[in-house]
């Protein structure tokens, strides 16, 4: 019986090969999250054939990525620090350095400086104003941290190129409001010099929108004040996907070139980001929003 009983814990332990258990019980994670999150986790950009215009994450997206994380801000004493991924582990993905994050942050308060852009195109998300720089929080989403941003915080995402005037879009993230009762911006695109929106995916009271600035719409209803991985398109036949559940919209888009505002807040909420991916002029397929979600879900434990 404990020869039986041994083979079986043996096997069940050994779908989680050993390199991959130290691995992830070196960056934080518990037991049941090693255990939960050994699936053959991998990097969701690898999987998706045309590259975003901007992509964001607390966990390294696509393998050819080699750069930083981010670039934190002690707060008090105004140090910073390049914050890198780990590597990759089957079954566990490549999240960020938590320990040296957290070393880093140590009985103090950290915020970001720079969310560095991996999808190749150097299109950073930057703020050197210290009061609108979100906050990088520990044991956000489970183990792992989130940016936190309140009243007045963002990032933006410089116009390096600018965005397309082809209109069409796809913007995925995951994020949550933590609390208050007002709207999480997570990526709005500006005209240049207008300031008039183009492209918007929002979170209000218990609604998850991707708008146009105009008629265009797609709604999808969820509970705000719990995670959600949410992808929308924008163009001729746009959708709205939060979680496992997708919702058809009226044709979203509208022609502009320009920059990226991100994880902007407003008055009276606080609003947690882990990922944001962005494309310019490309709507993803069914197929890909459905692979990006479940993936999303998985990796960050997303009922």
């Amino acid at each position: 019986m404990h020869f039986r009983r041994r083979a079986v814990l043996a096997g069940l332990f050994g779908l989680i090969t050993a390199p991959a258990l130290a691995q992830g019980l070196g960056f934080g994670l518990g037991m049941q999250d090693v255990v939960a999150r050994a699936r053959g986790q991998s990097l969701p950009l690898d999987g998706i054939a045309t590259a975003p215009s901007e992509a964001f994450s607390f966990r390294r997206l696509k393998s050819t990525y080699t750069g930083p994380a981010m670039l934190l801000r002690r707060v008090s004493d105004n140090a910073t620090q390049s914050i890198n991924f780990l590597g990759y582990v089957p079954g566990l993905g490549a999240p960020i350095d938590t320990a040296a994050a957290n070393a880093f942050c140590a009985a103090t308060t950290c915020q970001i400086v720079v969310w560095y852009d991996q999808s190749g195109n150097a299109r950073d998300a930057y703020q050197g104003d210290p009061p609108s720089q979100p906050t990088y929080v520990p044991n956000c989403i489970g183990t792992l941290p989130c940016a936190r941003s309140v009243s007045g915080s963002e990032m933006i995402a410089p116009p390096t190129g600018g965005l397309s005037s082809a209109g069409n879009g796809t913007i995925d993230v995951v994020a949550r409001r933590s609390s208050g009762t007002d709207f999480c911006l997570a990526v709005q695109a500006y005209g240049y010099g207008t300031g008039t929106p183009s492209r918007l995916f929002l979170n209000n009271d218990a609604t998850y929108w991707v708008l146009d600035g105009g008629s265009g719409n797609a709604l999808g209803a969820t509970n705000n004040s719990l995670w959600h991985a949410g992808i929308g398109t924008i163009g001729p036949g746009s959708a709205l996907r939060i979680d496992g559940a997708e919702t058809a919209g009226t044709a979203v888009g509208a022609a502009s070139t320009g920059y990226l505002r991100m994880m902007a807040t407003f008055t009276t909420a606080n609003c947690d980001h882990a990922e944001i991916i962005h494309w310019d002029g490309y709507m993803a397929t069914a197929a890909e929003r459905a692979a990006l979600t479940t993936n999303q879900r998985s990796f960050w434990g997303i009922p």
